[in-house]
């Protein structure tokens, strides 16, 4: 089954290439100071990717980065068509990723109920 380790790879490959691109060609800006891209999902067909991102801040400036990222993102993806080898660069959108949160609020909880 050669489909879903090549959508693994491509993800992985985007992942790296937007830290970078956030990193070193948006480092102006000072609402991708902390941000961090936890995870791509790439779709069955390639032509799509979730990119999920955390941002170190409150909830007001996690969703002002995701915006800000999702209004560049053309930027972002004519610049990943340079650092990747693909025939075709998948749409990509930024979406908030709430994990650390959810993991925070359940360890709060396990917390309360151990006293």
């Amino acid at each position: 089954m050669l489909g879903p380790s090549r959508s693994i790879r491509i993800a992985h490959v985007i992942r790296n290439s937007i830290s970078d691109i956030i990193r070193n060609r948006m480092n102006k800006d000072s609402i991708t100071k902390l941000c961090s891209i936890s995870n791509v999902d790439v779709s069955g067909d390639k032509s799509n990717a979730k990119v999920f991102v955390t941002f170190l801040g409150d909830e007001n400036a996690h969703i002002a980065a995701v915006t800000y990222l999702n209004d560049n993102k053309i930027f972002i993806r004519k610049e990943l068509s340079k650092k990747v080898d693909l025939r075709y660069v998948p749409e990509i959108s930024f979406i908030q990723d709430n994990t650390l949160v959810y993991a925070q609020h359940m360890q709060e909880i396990l917390n309360s109920d151990e006293t």
